[in-house]
């Protein structure tokens, strides 16, 4: 039988009811509170210190879950040892911080609606990336890769020989020109690499050591080298085993 489905609801806490909760959890008195960027999650950059010992001052990032990912505390305690793992390896990645019930994430209810609180740690930086880069001649440069051409692959529809699967084809791109199109000169845009993917990040155990290949580079959504970078794993894991071999 289906398990029914459940509504996806975004917390809804105040900044005082995070410090609060921060105080309760991990007795640490917040200094400084800032909303962050967030998309079905609720994020803070909070700089907090001990309400023990007074002591430094120390930056972390609170996190409050939607009430539908909470649910999937053994997804959470993965990534958590991903973190870990990653930390290990010499990679800078934010770490999940113990409570003071030795936990790294509680929870919490709000509005009588279960999400799970946690704190990680702080890294200073940015996300720049290739930002501030120009060049007119990768500005100018045309390619079939760029987001804006999605739909061009209507014309090699042909080498689908099932037509059942043309129409999903079509059915991607008609959703992809009315969602995605007329937002994409919305986007933040610039120079980016072009092929960001596994055959061309270097690691040395489990370090990111280099990046190589710089043959795609072209100007485009600043996205696309994050969403490329994702959806190659996954489209080479959909191939026949016959087919990944001969790359």
């Amino acid at each position: 039988m289906d398990q029914p489905s459940i509504t996806l609801i975004r917390p809804s806490v105040s900044q005082a009811c995070v410090i609060e909760k921060i105080s309760e959890l991990y007795q640490l008195e917040v200094l400084k509170i800032r909303k962050l960027e967030g998309y079905d999650d609720l994020n803070f950059s909070v700089e907090c210190k001990s309400l023990e010992d007074g002591g430094k001052a120390e930056k972390y990032v609170c996190k409050i879950m939607n009430n539908v990912d909470s649910l999937e505390t053994g997804v959470i305690e993965a990534h958590h040892q991903m973190m870990e793992r990653l930390h290990e390896g010499g990679i800078v990645v934010s770490q999940p911080v113990l409570n003071i019930r030795k936990q790294y994430f509680t929870t919490e209810r709000f509005n009588d609606v279960g999400h799970v609180f946690r704190l990680l740690t702080y890294i200073e930086g940015s996300i720049e990336g290739f930002k501030g880069f120009e060049n007119e001649a990768l500005r100018a440069r045309k390619c079939s890769w760029m987001l804006k051409n999605a739909p061009k692959i209507i014309q090699f529809l042909p080498a689908i020989g099932d037509t059942g699967r043309q129409e999903i084809v079509k059915s991607f791109v008609k959703e992809f020109d009315e969602l995605v199109t007329p937002v994409i000169p919305c986007l933040e845009s610039g120079v980016i690499h072009g092929d960001m993917n596994g055959h061309n990040l270097l690691v040395d155990g489990t370090r990111i050591a280099g990046l190589i290949d710089f043959a795609d580079q072209y100007g485009n959504t600043a996205a696309q080298d994050l969403c490329l970078c994702q959806t190659v794993p996954v489209f080479g894991a959909l191939l026949p085993e016959r087919v990944t071999k001969s790359w």
